[in-house]
């Protein structure tokens, strides 16, 4: 968010008390720094993205006394997250996203209402701007949802723990009753061309299903928010290089798509724009090609810092020298 990378980790309970909070912590270049606390004891977490706004929802299992516990949604503001929505639950062990035809839905899992496992998860659909209850699901002491594609079609699985009297019951696989709308995925442009030095690109994505963004390349990190990739790419100080971003998106017919960042080559030319070349090879000449050579007044030619014989010269510091006669520049004198 915000070309911040930010991660949500539910906190259930600790040794004393199921009232403890859940944290957000904020990626510092090389760590994560805690955020923010939020006074829940979650048991999951699951983040989306609504109209270009950020949310996430907490599934709150257990209060220490009831299973009946809401779970919540938080929205991001200016710096911050804050609840704008309690979701009655019972024993919520998952929230699951699921975008179908760019319409978004949110699936709970419900474990124990205090007396029976044998009880409905729901599904919700956002509409305006909070979660509205759009279907019942009967499940079976329901501890995790999964949604995917096949042929065009949403799926989504229920995974069952107990049904009240035994282990061994049956988890459920459901289908979207219409077709997905046909859709590709965009990402533009197809590479960026970006200098030596440390730097910061960007990525635009078109696609009206979720997507992932991710790379292998060491000296790239990505970034992802709403309809952008933003790419920092380090240093090069070698031959120029390519470096590639995939993107995902569950379903499309032209998924994935890569993208690459080519990086300049960082090797400085020491022959470009060269005037004169002293090596001190038991002389004074200019090994450039351009004729500037040196007449040396006093000084005595004597081992280098590397021991070679004949290649620097030691002088006085009265009145020793090395001039110029003639000088040549961009083949004028």
């Amino acid at each position: 968010m915000n070309n911040k990378t930010y991660l949500a980790i539910p906190n259930f309970r600790n040794d004393q008390t199921f009232n403890v909070n859940s944290n957000i912590y904020l990626w510092q270049n090389d760590y994560f720094e805690i955020f923010q606390n939020i006074p829940c004891g979650g048991i999951d977490s699951e983040s989306f993205n609504v109209d270009d706004a950020n949310y996430l929802a907490i599934a709150n299992h257990y209060s220490g006394s009831s299973y009946k516990h809401n779970s919540q949604i938080f929205k991001f503001g200016e710096n911050s997250f804050e609840k704008i929505q309690d979701i009655q639950t019972n024993g919520a062990f998952d929230w699951e996203k699921i975008i179908i035809n760019n319409q978004l839905y949110l699936a709970v899992a419900n474990f124990y209402d205090d007396s029976t496992r044998e009880l409905d998860s729901y599904i919700y659909k956002w509409e305006g701007s909070s979660l509205v209850r759009y279907q019942s699901i009967k499940t079976k002491g329901a501890t995790d949802w999964d949604s995917f594609v096949i042929d065009g079609y949403m799926y989504v699985a229920i995974a069952n723990y107990h049904d009240n009297k035994t282990h061994n019951t049956e988890s459920k696989i459901y289908r979207w009753t219409e077709p997905l709308l046909n859709f590709n995925l965009s990402v533009t442009p197809s590479y960026k061309k970006v200098p030596p030095n440390t730097g910061i690109t960007t990525f635009i994505v078109k696609s009206n299903q979720s997507w992932t963004a991710t790379t292998t390349t060491p000296w790239l990190t990505i970034q992802t928010n709403n309809n952008t990739i933003t790419a920092n790419y380090e240093e090069n100080t070698d031959e120029s290089r390519t470096g590639t971003i995939t993107v995902t998106a569950e379903g499309a017919s032209n998924s994935p798509q890569i993208v690459e960042v080519r990086q300049e080559s960082g090797i400085i030319d020491l022959e470009e724009g060269l005037v004169a070349y002293y090596p001190f090879n038991g002389n004074a000449n200019d090994e450039s090609g351009n004729g500037n050579h040196g007449t040396v007044y006093g000084a005595i030619l004597i081992e280098d810092r590397f021991g070679n014989k004949n290649s620097a010269y030691s002088f006085d510091g009265i009145d020793d020298y090395i001039g110029l006669e003639k000088f040549y520049l961009q083949g004028k004198k």
